[in-house]
This record gives C-alpha cells, sequence and structure tokens, in this order.
C-alpha cells in the first residue's frame, strides 16, 4: 500500500468530518505529530508525489520498423531504420546511439516527445563495423545486429524490400509485421 495514499485519504477525511473546529484542531495536530509535517506541507508534498507517480508511470515503449517491442532487428549496411517511440503523455528522454553506425534525423540527445507516436529515422553506415549494437530511449534499449550475412535478416529495411519485390508487396507487408 503507498503510504502516501493513506495520507491523502487521512487529508480528505479530516476535511470532511464534520466537527468542532477543536477536533478538527486536535485531528490536524495529531497528523502533524503522526507525519512530521504541517497539514500544508502534507499537501503539497502528496501533489509532487502524484506528479512523479504520473510521470514514472507513463506507458513508453519503442522498438523499430515494423517489429514488435523487445524484437532484435538485424540490419545491414546502407539499411534504413525508423525508430518508433510511443508515450501516453508529452514527455522528454535522451536518445543514445553509435554514431560512427548510424546517421539521420533522430538526435544523438535529448528529445522532446509527444503524446502518442513519435517517429524518426536512421541509417545504417556503408562503413558501419559488423556487430551487435544498441539504442537507447530513455531507459528502453532496442538491440540492433548489423551483419553482412541476408540469410540472417528476418527484419530488415521495408523500403528496400518493396524496391527489390514490388510485384510482391503483400509478402513484404506479411514479412514485416509485428
Amino acid at each position: 500500500m503507498n503510504p502516501n495514499k493513506t495520507l491523502f485519504g487521512l487529508c480528505i477525511l479530516l476535511l470532511l468530518v464534520s466537527a468542532p473546529s477543536f477536533a478538527l484542531s486536535e485531528e490536524t495536530s495529531s497528523v502533524y505529530s503522526i507525519a512530521g509535517e504541517s497539514t500544508t506541507q502534507m499537501l503539497k508534498q502528496m501533489q509532487i508525489n502524484e506528479e512523479n507517480f504520473n510521470y514514472t508511470n507513463n506507458h513508453f515503449d519503442i522498438w523499430t520498423d515494423y517489429a514488435g517491442v523487445g524484437v532484435k532487428v538485424n540490419k545491414q549496411k546502407g539499411d534504413k531504420l525508423t525508430l518508433n517511440i510511443y508515450s501516453e503523455q508529452d514527455t522528454s528522454a535522451t536518445i543514445s546511439y553509435n554514431s560512427a553506425v548510424f546517421n539521420g534525423e533522430c538526435p544523438n540527445g535529448n528529445l522532446g516527445i509527444n503524446e502518442g507516436l513519435n517517429t524518426c529515422g536512421l541509417e545504417v553506415d556503408d562503413e558501419a563495423s559488423l556487430g551487435a549494437l544498441k539504442i537507447t530511449v530513455g531507459s528502453k534499449t532496442l538491440d540492433v545486429e548489423i551483419t553482412d550475412s541476408s540469410d540472417l535478416l528476418i527484419i530488415t529495411d521495408s523500403e528496400k524490400l518493396f524496391e527489390r519485390y514490388p510485384a510482391e508487396s503483400n509478402g513484404v507487408k506479411g514479412s514485416t509485421a509485428k
């Protein structure tokens, strides 16, 4: 049980009690002696806690292209990558990636994120080293494998697939679906 919610309920109870002011004053001083704060200080702290609670409980997810959340993505040199960021509320987050491997419109630093779906694009540099890499947005991390083997490409650049297989658009959509 959240102790702040209990104190909040106690404060509401104190405000709703229909009793002489002496009883209310006596209850308030009891709360003060229990919590060590005045009622005003407690209410201010509860408001701060509620704002922090709302911020930390923001539903926030990241994924690449059409892959599901948490799915590792394989890319080749020159491939494009769409970074999808979903947030239930306006916020900001730090994006971090190896700028020697990825370049594009996603900032390598702080980004203001609007409520809903936000996207930005990156491209794998033609001179990128092969191997496992991470892209971090806030506390969330994406795993990206830079490979030169097309046999390992499970999820890839949908634009290049549409170009390579123009008559198979339904197959491309199906293979890149979540």
